[in-house]
């Protein structure tokens, strides 16, 4: 898939105001991922959501099968993949600096 994938590096959606994607359960705070070339319009997402009842955030990963159709997990991507997905979502915000760097030294015990 290598060459046919367009790295999205960005699917910076900072949702605020009316244009923010809100359901009786959660809110879309930010989402990144990744797009690929193909004609297909399915794409893998991450997502900062925020939970109405608990008023917690949390991470949601899924995709879109369509132009907004959402399907919340599971997600089945490419193993090699993941990393872009990965690199989409942080550089969009969805992920603390602090579970970054968590993240970053559970990688490093397993390179």
């Amino acid at each position: 898939m290598g060459q046919d994938k367009k790295r999205f590096a960005l699917y910076e959606k900072v949702y605020s105001g009316g244009n923010q994607r809100i359901t009786r359960h959660c809110s879309v705070r930010i989402e990144g991922g990744l797009q690929y070339k193909t004609d297909s319009k399915w794409r893998p997402v991450l997502q900062l959501i925020h939970l109405h009842e608990e008023r917690k955030d949390r991470i949601r990963f899924g995709y879109y099968n369509g132009s907004e159709n959402f399907i919340a997990r599971p997600l089945e991507i490419f193993e090699g993949d993941i990393p872009d997905l990965f690199d989409g979502a942080c550089k969009a915000g969805v992920f603390h600096k602090d579970t970054i760097g968590k993240l970053t030294e559970v990688l490093q015990k397993y390179k």
